[in-house]
């Protein structure tokens, strides 16, 4: 249960993380700001990984964002309450 993470820069992982879960990983998904990753599991737990300002560099600005993501991005804040 060990989650490797790239950049675009590096050959080798900038980060692990292990001794999340007890079963094989099923899913992650980072949140908006780029400082914490949500991980599941075959286990039934979520995990939620935080990371420190700046430790794995600056998130894009969403004016940088390919225009898909750009409109998907609209389209997921506007459909939230």
């Amino acid at each position: 249960d060990t989650l490797a993470i790239y950049d675009t820069t590096h050959a080798r992982p900038i980060a692990h993380v292990t001794g999340m879960h007890l079963e094989s990983l099923t899913d992650v998904a980072w949140a908006d700001d780029g400082r914490q990753l949500w991980v599941t599991s075959l286990d039934g737990y979520v995990t939620a990984v935080d990371f420190e300002q700046g430790e794995l560099g600056d998130p894009l600005p969403v004016e940088s964002y390919p225009e898909h993501m750009r409109l998907a991005k609209l389209a997921v804040a506007s459909a939230q309450p």
